[in-house]
This record gives structure tokens, sequence and C-alpha cells, in this order.
């Protein structure tokens, strides 16, 4: 799943990174949430470009299921003909620590940007999902499609409509090249947004199972 993310690299890194010749990622934001503009890169006659989408395909799918998008109706037209990329610097999952939750920002080794495949419609757009890597395992069953800047080519080739050599794509990104920063309760609220939400934390500690009290004795 990815639910939240951030995006607060320089935009000359981004551009480096995207294969465009500049781009402008606007403020650094540091808690992404569904139904907000994202920046998303596109092909169009052979140029890519940044082009401002919404999050939420048709307004409500934020993510696709990459082992269904070729078969389900709502994603199919959409993932042969309109690929694009969601550029990010991490996301963020909660751990499950009993009643409580400890969120994590997730990001790169060396905390660089990255780019998520992504599809969209009509000024919309969702990221597509995979299974988790044993890193993000520890969070969710799934995980954000992060692609290889060596594949971005290839998805953003609005010329490919067969689903064979793209599904090749949609694996889950090494868990060696990651790593889970525990942060702050403050990122579950979207209203907040600053560098602050991305300070590391003492991770919470989950609390020990009670124990029943035993009736009766042993003689």
């Amino acid at each position: 799943m990815c639910g939240r993310f951030t995006l607060a690299s320089p935009g000359a890194r981004l551009a480096a990174l995207l294969g465009l010749t500049r781009v402008d990622p606007g403020p650094p934001r540091y808690n992404v949430a569904p139904t907000q503009p994202i920046l998303a890169v596109h092909d169009r006659g052979g140029e890519r470009e940044g082009v401002w989408l919404s999050w939420g395909l048709g307004g409500k799918q934020i993510n696709a299921r990459s082992e269904t998008v070729f078969e389900k109706a709502p994603f199919r037209d959409a993932v042969c003909r309109r690929r694009c990329l969601v550029p990010a610097d991490g996301f963020y999952e909660w751990k499950k620590l009993g009643a409580t939750k400890q969120p994590y920002h997730l990001r790169l080794l060396d905390g660089g940007p990255f780019a998520m495949a992504g599809i969209e419609d009509q000024g919309s757009c969702a990221i597509l999902t995979t299974t988790p890597n044993p890193l993000v395992a520890e969070f969710h069953d799934r995980m954000p499609v992060i692609l290889p800047p060596e594949a971005y080519a290839l998805w953003l080739d609005p010329s490919i409509r067969d689903p064979e050599p793209l599904l090749g794509l949609l694996v889950p990104f090494p868990a060696e090249r990651m790593k889970g920063v525990p942060v702050g309760d403050r990122v579950g609220d979207p209203k907040n947004d600053g560098p602050e939400l991305l300070v590391e934390v003492e991770p919470k500690v989950e609390p020990p199972p009670k124990l029943k009290a035993q009736l009766g004795f042993d003689w």
C-alpha cells in the first residue's frame, strides 16, 4: 500500500533522475495525502514532461494492484496507454504494536529520490502496488512499485501496450537498498506538514501480553 509519502528533494536532483530538462516540484512536502495534487512524469510524443495530477484515479483509487491492473476495467485502459512516474523520497507505513501503532518513514539507504510506477486518467492518477519485500512486510502486505531508473523508458513508452514486457517491472524493490526510520505520531494527521515529521524518534515497544489470573492450586 502507499497512502502517504514525501517529496522534498530539490528540483535539479529530480530532473536528473527523471530525465527532464527541468522540473518545479513546488515547496518540500512531508505528508502527501490522497486527493492532493502530486507531481508525475509522463511521455507524450517522445518527450517527458512533468504534470500535476490529483492523487486518486477517478477521484477514488489511490492504488492499483499490479497483479490485476491489466485485467480490471477501472485500470486496464490507463495502464496500456497512460503510464506515468510518481517521484518521492519516502513513504510512510505504520507498525502495529498491540493497541497502538508506530509510524515509520521508509526510504532508500542514501535518502535520495526514487520513482513509483503510476497510471493516469483525466487529470488523476493511482500508484501501483506489489507484494512487499522483507523490510516492508514488517508493516504491510503491499508496497508501492519502485522502478529502477533503467526501467523508466520502458514504463513510460506509450507505444508499448502489450503487458508482457511491463509485468517484469512490477516487482518488489530490494529490501537491502532501503531502511525504515521510526517517526512521531503527528504524521497521522495530513494537516501536519513539515521537516519535523521526519525526525527520528525512539520506537515504541510492544506491551507484554496480559497474564491471566490462575485460579486454583496444584497440590
